[in-house]
């Protein structure tokens, strides 16, 4: 399913059918009569963001079941309905205010871990070339080289060819700045993009919201408090 390759899908091929499960490689062999509708290699042309599977449906129908219909059966369609204009619409707007206010930390800390995967001499060799355009070097340290459109956000590494949000987007997005339709929101302004997305108009001005970044000294000044009130 992964193979980037023909070569590596043929080898992959081979390695299954010296397998000694007949009936096994005899059901795999049937999925493969239509491997061109799921093997990744014959996807790549499609902008999936990062999402090859079903999960985006599946957390979307899971969010619907467990949290705004609580498990339970609605009584009739006027009351699902209800639900749905409602509740979910709530649940929403929740969930937005909370990336929107940094209570979400999980978008900052992939970012994070996207640009600790390239080495500091990168940040020296990645070029502008205009209109969008940028040469990053490989991670490996080879002569290797990667371009990356912010304008559509989309690399010609292997994670960044259906529009995933890779490490030398980040690591152009760290350097150069810009707008990437892939990439986390951490700025103050897409901060409050999100927050008029939520609240309209009543959203506060980006000059209020606060970059909450826990530096080293404030992690040190905030210990030092907690000790003081537990010693009391």
């Amino acid at each position: 399913m992964y193979a980037d390759t023909p070569e590596s899908l043929e080898a992959a091929k081979q390695e299954l059918h010296s397998q000694q499960h007949a009936g096994y490689v005899n059901r795999v062999d049937t999925f493969m009569e239509k491997e061109v509708e799921w093997v990744l290699l014959f996807r790549l042309h499609f902008k999936t963001r990062g999402h090859d599977t079903n999960n985006y449906s599946e957390a979307s129908i899971r969010i619907l079941k467990d949290i705004v219909l609580s498990r339970t059966k609605a009584f009739n369609a006027v009351a699902l309905v209800e639900f749905l204009a409602v509740t979910w619409e709530k649940y929403f707007r929740n969930r937005i205010i909370d990336h929107a206010n940094w209570r979400v930390a999980g978008h900052r800390l992939l970012y994070e871990k996207l640009l600790k995967r390239l080495p500091e001499s990168a940040r020296d060799h990645t070029v502008s070339c205009g209109d969008g355009l940028y040469v990053v070097p490989s991670s490996k340290g080879d002569s290797t080289m990667y371009d990356v459109n912010s304008i559509i956000g989309l690399c010609t590494c292997r994670s960044g060819q259906q529009g995933a949000f890779c490490k030398h987007q980040a690591l152009v997005h760290k350097v150069f700045g810009g707008t990437f339709p892939n990439a986390p929101l951490l700025t103050r302004e897409s901060r409050h993009e999100l927050g008029r997305l939520a609240l309209g108009m009543r959203a506060l001005e980006p000059s209020s919201l606060k970059d909450c970044t826990i530096t080293h000294q404030s992690l040190k000044l905030l210990l030092q408090s907690i000790l003081t009130v537990n010693s009391h």
